[in-house]
């Protein structure tokens, strides 16, 4: 009961204590007149001088008193029971929220996953495009050097049999 009391807001505890209050003074009310009938029949009673008389004097008063007391308990109970409601409720509330947060966060985290994945595929292309042209412009390059090398030698007879001699010697 005392958490059901800490989850409720405020305003909710306020308007509880405030209807207890009124509860209160309307059964220190009827306390009083049931307190003054009380003193009436204690009054008749040593008027009338009649035990018989007596004893039904203050079973009426009792009755009376007794059904003071149930009609409060119900009346507890009742704003019990509407406490109790008010919490379910606030707390059904709270988990649907929770849920919408969370079925919201999932989707926008599918949405980054897919537009991340989309990016790296197409940077994934591109990067092959661009590697396949840098090969084919290396073999480009290398073949241009390999044929001025070749057109190099070519030109100087002397610098190859040059140069080969010179790999002979390193050899030996």
């Amino acid at each position: 009961m005392e958490n059901e009391f800490r989850r409720m807001s405020r305003k909710d505890l306020v308007q509880i204590i405030s209807q207890l209050r009124e509860k209160n003074e309307s059964l220190e009310d009827q306390l009083d007149a049931v307190k003054e009938q009380l003193e009436d029949k204690r009054l008749h009673m040593e008027n009338v001088g009649s035990i018989a008389e007596a004893v039904l004097s203050i079973n009426g008063v009792l009755e009376a008193a007794q059904a003071a007391a149930d009609q409060y308990l119900e009346e507890v109970h009742a704003m019990n029971a509407s406490s109790e409601k008010k919490a379910e409720d606030i707390v059904n509330n709270a988990q649907r929220q929770a849920e919408d947060i969370v079925d919201k966060a999932q989707h926008q985290a599918d949405t980054v996953i897919r537009k991340a994945e989309e990016e790296a595929g197409r940077t994934k292309v591109q990067t092959e495009k661009e590697c396949a042209d840098l090969r084919r412009q290396t073999e480009v390059y290398c073949s241009n050097v390999q044929g001025k090398i070749m057109q190099v030698l070519k030109e100087h007879e002397e610098l190859k049999t040059l140069i080969t001699s010179f790999g002979k010697t390193m050899k030996n």
